[in-house]
């Protein structure tokens, strides 16, 4: 198992295991993996470890003290986002959207933060609910250096760190990689860390958008892949395992999932399957995202799969915001 470490701000991980899901779908279909981003952190599982990766560096290049965080009561992205921040010396603003929760992901971010660490946002347009947090968060930075993330982490820093699940599928022989999207950073990172992947002209990454439409989320993702990343915007331990060259990006596509479209809905069947799925194979999944990337990976083999088909599902984490709809 290989670690990238900063060794500046001992921020490390290592390469999350792959495991085989046995009759996920029938044999003639191929063969299932379940890639175990879940694994690498509790509170900052999956892609959310990824991104901050490469974020927290840059922010502590830029020099910043004071970040500030957007987001709902149950984001796994906030909550992840106020874990690392913290433990690696900054401070935080939290501004979340709507009245307060009490279950779920809102449980855990109440032991993170503090009252005067949150500042609830009513429902207002986004120009005006930025400019809010802006001056909002310069004052309580008190003329210290502060950064007020976009919600999702959506900047070109997270996606250097996303490109990291990308380099790790590489030496994988596999006809379909399934991931989900919320933002696009993270399977923007996938498809730029799979460049010189080996790959035939039907092999593709399958992108289940969760939160926008189909043609909203590709134009997301395809503005991520556009921008230029800087080399200085990610330690070297972490731009060291990615392709050291430009190639050819693999192909890919961004589909709905086959059931609760909307975003944040939980129809009966999910939280059902999230029950079979844990069940079956002792792995935690959630409602919002997992359960319906899986969902929507079993459909979409039973329509393209084959019996040579090998197929990897990227698990994103946010199984501990499953007790929220227990």
């Amino acid at each position: 198992m290989k670690s990238w470490i900063n060794a500046q701000h001992h921020l490390n991980f290592t390469q999350s295991r792959i495991t085989k899901l046995p009759d996920f779908v029938p044999l003639k279909l191929g063969s299932v993996y379940l890639k175990r981003d879940d694994e690498i952190s509790f509170l900052a599982s999956g892609n959310k470890f990824r991104k901050l990766a490469s974020l927290i560096p840059a922010l502590k290049s830029q020099g910043v003290e004071v970040c500030g965080l957007m987001g709902g009561w149950n984001s796994n992205s906030l909550l992840a986002a106020v874990s690392l921040l913290k433990e690696f010396g900054f401070e935080v603003h939290c501004f979340v959207w709507g009245r307060r929760h009490t279950s779920g992901n809102a449980a855990l971010l109440g032991q993170l933060i503090a009252d005067h660490e949150v500042t609830i946002v009513e429902d207002i347009a986004p120009p005006l609910r930025e400019h809010l947090c802006l001056t909002t968060l310069q004052r309580v930075s008190q003329q210290r250096k502060f950064r007020l993330l976009p919600e999702g982490l959506v900047s070109p820093e997270a996606v250097v760190g996303a490109k990291t699940l990308g380099a790790e599928l590489l030496p994988c022989t596999s006809d379909y990689i399934f991931i989900d999207a919320g933002t696009g950073v993270s399977a923007a990172g996938l498809i730029l860390g799979l460049q010189g992947w080996d790959y035939s002209k039907n092999s593709r990454v399958i992108v289940v958008t969760m939160a926008e439409k189909v043609t909203e989320m590709t134009q997301k993702i395809e503005e991520l892949i556009s921008l230029e990343i800087k080399s200085e915007l990610a330690s070297s331990a972490i731009t060291a395992c990615l392709p050291n060259s430009p190639a050819r990006l693999p192909n890919w596509e961004v589909i709905p999932p086959t059931v609760g479209r909307s975003f944040g809905s939980t129809p009966a069947s999910v939280l059902t399957y999230c029950k079979y799925f844990t069940q079956k194979y002792g792995v935690l999944i959630d409602p919002i995202y997992m359960a319906k990337l899986l969902m929507t990976a079993e459909a979409y083999l039973k329509t393209y799969g084959s019996e040579m088909c090998q197929s990897v599902v990227i698990h994103s984490g946010g199984g501990h915001s499953l007790h929220g709809f227990l």
